[in-house]
């Protein structure tokens, strides 16, 4: 019905997908389970989404082989390769650690790697407040690791967002309080900007 009225779905809204929509789409790259797909060629104009290059998650495990999401739409492969190159590294492992693969989770994560492209596994988990995954090995060697567009770590992350619990956790695992952002501040100066609860926490 959309199609007839001739409105598409924005861009990036995470959409999910089936398999066979894709059995004729050429394939740029494929890393994990995420792929990027070329326009249609020839383009018979039965679906509005075969004119552009489209990300593509196939729903790791399992059984159904069919179940996948479209994570953006881009007209350019240039624009494509970008958010290609930011999603594949970071969203195939969030799914395996959390085991979590949902539209809406798909599309919180989108949404968040738009606004922040260089945060890693370790910023994302700090961000979304989800503390037990710091048991995890692959999220923990990204412990200290930094943002290099802002310079915030992400004890820095979870300090913003006001996650008590959170900055208890990376606190207890030793993460290291002295690192200064480009903007001069260090955790503390983060502390101080949030609330009484982290300041104590951060001390």
């Amino acid at each position: 019905f959309r199609g007839l009225l001739g409105t598409e779905e924005a861009p990036t809204k995470v959409i999910e997908v089936r398999s066979d929509n894709y059995i004729s789409r050429p394939i740029h790259y494929r890393e994990d389970s995420i792929l990027l797909y070329g326009p249609k060629s020839p383009n018979d104009g039965k679906n509005t989404k075969d004119k552009y290059f489209e990300i593509v998650l196939h729903k790791p495990f399992t059984e159904s082989l069919h179940q996948m999401y479209s994570l953006c739409r881009a007209k350019t492969l240039e624009e494509a390769e970008e958010k290609f190159i930011v999603y594949k590294e970071r969203i195939p492992i969030f799914i395996k650690i959390t085991k979590e693969c949902t539209v809406a989770i798909l599309q919180k994560l989108c949404d968040t790697l738009s606004q922040h492209q260089s945060w890693t596994i370790a910023h994302m988990m700090a961000h979304f407040g989800l503390s037990e995954q710091f048991n995890d090995p692959e999220v923990q060697k990204h412990l200290d690791d930094i943002d290099p567009l802002t310079g915030a770590t992400p004890l820095m992350v979870a300090v913003k967002s006001c996650n008590v619990r959170m900055v208890q956790s990376l606190v207890s695992l030793h993460c290291s309080l002295d690192v200064i952002d480009l903007e001069g501040n260090t955790v503390f100066h983060y502390a101080a900007a949030s609330n009484k609860e982290i300041i104590n926490v951060s001390y």
